[in-house]
């Protein structure tokens, strides 16, 4: 794969991501998506000292921003999962644009659907301390059809089956028709299977919209109980 070099800076400190040539794509980084960095530097302190090297799973990972992240912070293991082949090749990339072994035992790599992964993982009885889930609004592959309105409670469910007590689930959605309010609401039948508190996320700034603007970027952090 033919990548362009790119350099990311986060908390003074700078990343690198590669840009695919032949696609004519950028880095996979959309600057809405800025509080997944906010969050990941808020997440560590508020888990127990036992969790404060989590094992991460990265679901719906694109070019696995994150990922690198999580990585070079210390996560004892990072777990990164896509439907594309494309993506994932791509994430090994940027991990050894970083000086990270994608080969490593603590480094996985997954091409899967995430919701078939996650079954997967509660089967093998697998927990993590902490899941980034940021799901497209719709997408196809081989596996079949996925829509953010159809397959919400499924896809929370189960990533609550797979986060150990006291983990975090960090999700977002740019699904246009929900507000912040809409996706509160929809946690309602995850209220009934699990207890969990929900925690602020971060807020984007005014980059993005005005303070009396609905955000396009839903998100929200979950800690388990």
């Amino acid at each position: 794969m033919k990548l362009e070099l790119h350099v990311r800076s986060f908390f003074s400190r700078r990343f690198f991501f590669g840009s695919h040539i032949p696609l004519r794509q950028e880095t996979g980084f959309f600057r809405q998506r800025g509080w997944w960095f906010s969050a990941d530097r808020a997440c560590f302190p508020v888990l127990p000292s036992c969790h404060l090297r989590p094992a991460v799973r990265n679901l719906f990972s694109y070019t696995s921003g994150f990922s690198t992240v999580a990585a070079l912070s210390g996560a004892r293991e990072v777990c990164t999962v896509d439907v594309s082949a494309n993506f994932i090749e791509w994430s090994k990339n940027n991990f050894q644009l970083n000086g990270l072994d994608p080969e490593a035992e603590n480094h996985e790599f997954w091409v899967q659907d995430c919701i078939l992964f996650l079954k997967g993982t509660i089967r093998r009885k697998r927990k993590f301390g902490l899941i980034v889930c940021d799901p497209p609004s719709f997408g196809r592959s081989k596996s079949g059809v996925f829509s953010i309105s159809k397959n919400f409670d499924e896809l929370l469910i189960n990533c609550m089956y797979c986060l150990q007590k006291d983990g975090l689930l960090l999700f977002c959605t740019n699904y246009e028709k929900w507000t912040t309010g809409d996706l509160h609401l929809r946690l309602n039948k995850l209220k009934r299977e699990f207890s969990f508190k929900i925690l602020p996320a971060p807020a984007q700034g005014m980059d993005f919209e005005l303070p009396d603007q609905e955000p396009l970027m839903k998100s929200i952090i979950l800690r388990k109980n």
